[in-house]
């Protein structure tokens, strides 16, 4: 989570998403943390699938990062280009088009037209490893936000919010039946 508290941002209150979250690190996890300043702030979150091979799940460390009252970016690199999710959307199919394309979250009232957003908003995708393994990750964010699918140098996404917290919660499944319901409980 990146707060806000000098600025005085707004948050979904905890009350809102009953979320379980542990306050004990187990000794046998399943990913690593680590933080990066040079040459720009960066966050890495890799599953750890033995001593040798890890994953990484977000890598914020491939661009900077833009903080300010009323605008926040940040890009990760995807582990593969496998992403769905993004609910509340008219999809053609369930893979997303990695090719520049641009998802809105907001929400709306109107009639399931096109490609546009519809009632609820749910920043939350799938991210199907290539390995078969999968990923789920969540922004616990109210405000409205563009959702950018890139391909290359790598896959990426980036998330452009106009306020509140950028709240991030990683689901490691390993499965995507697994990562799902660790989403949804």
């Amino acid at each position: 989570m990146y707060p806000d508290k000098l600025m005085n941002a707004s948050e979904i209150p905890d009350e809102a998403l009953t979320m379980d979250i542990p306050r004990k690190l187990s000794s046998d996890k399943l990913y690593n943390v680590s933080f990066t300043t040079e040459p720009v702030f960066g966050i890495v979150v890799e599953r750890i699938t033995n001593s040798t091979v890890k994953t990484k799940i977000i890598d914020t460390t491939v661009t900077g990062t833009i903080f300010s009252r009323q605008f926040m970016q940040l890009t990760t690199r995807l582990s593969s280009g496998h992403v769905y999710g993004f609910g509340e959307h008219n999809h053609k199919r369930f893979k997303h088009d990695m090719d520049w394309k641009t998802w809105p979250i907001f929400t709306r009232d109107v009639a399931p037209v096109d490609e546009w957003n519809l009632y609820g908003a749910h920043p939350v995708y799938l991210n199907l490893e290539e390995d078969g393994k999968a990923n789920m990750v969540f922004l616990k964010n109210s405000h409205a936000m563009d959702v950018v699918l890139q391909p290359e140098p790598f896959p990426a996404i980036s998330w452009k919010v106009i306020g509140g917290v950028l709240d991030f919660y990683v689901f490691l499944g390993p499965s995507p039946h697994e990562a799902v319901q660790q989403y949804i409980s």
